[in-house]
């Protein structure tokens, strides 16, 4: 219940940080892939730079995830 909370009232600072911040189509369709995948492939250099300048990303492995789960969790419930 706690968590459902938090995607309701931080639902503007994901849309900030995972939507309006977005420079190109390119970051929001790599950032919406999260929302079916724990952990995706690189993306493009052009792509990846301003991901992690955000902290949005994190490696894992040859993955990346992103850095806050509950950022992931608000994208499969409200993304």
């Amino acid at each position: 219940e706690a968590l459902d909370m938090a995607i309701v009232r931080g639902d503007a600072v994901f849309v900030e940080l995972l939507r309006k911040e977005c420079r190109s189509t390119a970051e929001s369709e790599y950032l919406a892939g999260f929302r079916t995948k724990d952990a995706q492939p690189a993306p493009p250099e052009d792509v990846l730079g301003p991901l992690r300048r955000r902290w949005l990303l994190e490696p894992e492995g040859e993955l990346w995830r992103l850095r806050v789960p509950l950022m992931q969790r608000w994208l499969r419930v409200r993304g």
